[in-house]
């Protein structure tokens, strides 16, 4: 504060220390409205912003900035409901913190700190503009609706296991009816489950720091007892196939889509918590279309020009249709034949991109991960596969991958456990269908064992789309033009693959995997073309090996990408060929096999 002095002939304004404790902002505010509610923002920009926004409020905050709040004078709030709206980032959470600890001692009936949802932009205080999406109502609501925080005195909260047991207490008596499942605790929203973010939780458990217990005891809670007391909370009603266990049916704006026995008719029920969903198609169910919206629409244009002159199209578009349906099922995994969907297209401009864009726009973003399948062997990658409804990437590298027993574990939804950067090891059960685009079918390191061959779907798009056809962005276009008719078409899909049980599986695309197989394994590819097989014969496996080696490198396969003898040995035993193996005097025999002289190279013919 500046003061007036006078000394002598000089006159002057003079610099005068900061009164101790000092006046928190806006007093006159609250002496002219005696019982107004009080909402404690962080920094004076943001209280004057504040108090525009909500004149039903008195806003106030700690003068000279987030640092000071323990040289406030927080008196003043003596007898006031009080709601703290913290900035967006850890400053913030640690400021509405130091605000609880201090109006605590001011005999303050009530205290609430707003949950910031996640969407919000890291740093965001009342002073920025609302993110797309929110209203002055919807703002206003998130303070009514600010969960409380506790300043009374409980007679045993002593151990983690107890506060546990009141955060439980405290989240029901908040939301209602909640959810654990798979390390993650949701609420009931509407329409569907939604996940309480991990700064609703911690600060559901501020709550009883400084709490007393007992005579003299008092809580005092840090960073790693916070986190004990959240992985027990987690651990005593964790429930891992929740929603794994969840009705068949589609989640739409409209309702719940379920279906009669054995893929029947389609029926529309109301929103309920018991079809234990977690994300809503952006859509509407049924759709409103006219006779001749399927042949005048954006979609058919895409997929008729996609297999166009193609034998089988009409399979190919059925299979399309049946991805979708699994994926907006949000049970691909639980399907009787799961299968990864490999879109492959070995020209550019041939539609597959287009497609991976109609089938992602459908969902909402909460439901899509794109994590390709070199990345599925890393658990920092594969825990993003939770909660997941689609797995769609334009990558298929790292071929080494493919054949991990994680792939197997993912595609038929096995109990997985992973880790995020900085967070506990999580199980959950994968359900998403997984999707994805290549240019070149990779070989496999180690072979394409039979459980990778039954998890795998290749669809062929063989055409490239003439320039006169193409249209701009036609996917994201279908997305959000045609949301109606795309939702009909995956309830269709979804109908025809409960009723059929599995995929329809198109010729072209036997052909492809099993040139994939065979590119992909010598081993597989020389038995069935090039090795002689006889239930009953017997032969050296040095001797099957050089016929091997001399078969595939007289097809074109390089040397030095071979396996070695014991591979061999193994991969050939592991066919569905009755090969089998044993021990002799001479050495390791192959039985089932037969090979002649002419299979062998030229200087075993002659030792």
């Amino acid at each position: 504060p500046l003061t007036y002095c006078e000394k002598g002939d000089q006159q002057k304004w003079r610099w005068q220390a900061m009164p101790s404790p000092r006046p928190i902002y806006a007093l006159d505010r609250l002496a002219q409205k005696p019982t107004a509610p009080v909402l404690v923002v962080e920094g004076e920009k943001a209280a004057d912003a504040a108090q525009e926004l909500f004149p039903d409020y008195v806003v106030t905050t700690a003068p000279m900035g987030s640092q000071a709040p323990h040289k406030a004078d927080w008196r003043s709030l003596w007898g006031r409901r009080v709601t703290i709206w913290p900035d967006n980032d850890d400053a913030g959470s640690k400021y509405a913190n130091k605000v609880i600890e201090h109006v605590r001692k001011c005999k303050v009936p009530f205290v609430a700190v707003v949950d910031i949802p996640f969407e919000f932009p890291q740093k965001w205080d009342l002073a920025d503009p609302p993110p797309d999406g929110w209203s002055l109502e919807r703002l206003k609501f998130l303070i009514e609706t600010a969960p409380e925080i506790n300043l009374g005195i409980w007679p045993s909260i002593g151990s983690d296991i107890e506060i546990a047991r009141r955060v439980n207490e405290d989240l029901i008596d908040r939301h209602g009816d909640i959810v654990i499942s798979e390390g993650v605790v949701w609420r009931y929203v509407d329409t569907h489950w939604e996940c309480i973010s991990d700064s609703e939780l911690r600060r559901t458990v501020h709550r009883y720091d400084g709490a007393t217990f007992g005579k003299e005891s008092i809580v005092r809670l840090s960073k790693s007892r916070i986190d004990s007391i959240l992985n027990e909370f987690v651990a005593m009603h964790d429930n891992l196939d929740y929603f794994a266990d969840a009705p068949t049916g589609i989640n739409c704006l409209s309702g719940f889509i379920t279906f009669t026995k054995d893929g029947g008719d389609p029926i529309l029920e109301p929103h309920a918590p018991e079809h234990r969903c977690r994300h809503v198609i952006p859509a509407r169910w049924p759709c409103d279309l006219k006779d001749d919206a399927w042949p005048n629409s954006l979609l058919a244009n895409l997929l008729t020009g996609c297999f166009k002159d193609d034998p089988d199209a009409a399979e190919k578009i059925n299979l399309l249709g049946e991805v979708i349906g699994s994926a907006v099922l949000g049970k691909g995994a639980r399907l009787m034949k799961p299968k990864a969907i490999v879109l492959k297209g070995e020209t550019a401009e041939n539609g597959k991109s287009q497609v991976l864009d109609v089938i992602r726009g459908l969902l909402p973003l909460s439901a899509v991960s794109a994590i390709p399948l070199g990345k599925m062997g890393d658990e920092k990658f594969v825990c993003g596969l939770a909660g997941k409804w689609l797995n769609a990437s334009d990558e298929l590298t790292s071929a080494a991958a493919v054949a991990s027993d994680t792939f197997k574990q993912v595609i038929t939804g096995e109990p997985i456990t992973a880790r995020d950067l900085y967070r506990s090891a999580t199980t959950f059960r994968p359900m998403a269908q997984h999707l994805y685009a290549t240019n070149d079918l990779p070989s496999f390191k180690g072979g394409m064992d039979r459980g990778v061959q039954r998890r795998l779907l290749v669809l062929t798009f063989n055409r490239t789309i003439p320039e006169d056809e193409r249209i701009d962005h036609i996917g994201d276009r279908i997305a959000t033009e045609e949301a109606g008719l795309l939702l009909e078409w995956a309830v269709n899909g979804a109908q025809r693959l409960l009723k059929q049980r599995f995929f329809t599986e198109p010729p072209s695309s036997k052909k492809a995997l099993q040139d994939w197989l065979y590119g992909s394994d010598p081993v597989l590819a020389w038995l069935d073309q090039g090795a002689r097989l006889s239930p009953t014969a017997e032969t050296l496996s040095s001797k099957a090996y050089a016929a091997f080696k001399k078969w595939s490198v007289n097809e074109g396969y390089r040397e030095n990408t071979l396996p070695a003898i014991n591979t061999f040995s193994t991969r050939a035993q592991a066919s569905d060929k009755g090969i089998a193996s044993k021990r002799t005097s001479v050495g390791r025999v192959l039985i089932g096999l037969t090979v002649h002289s002419e299979d062998l190279p030229h200087e075993m013919t002659q030792s």
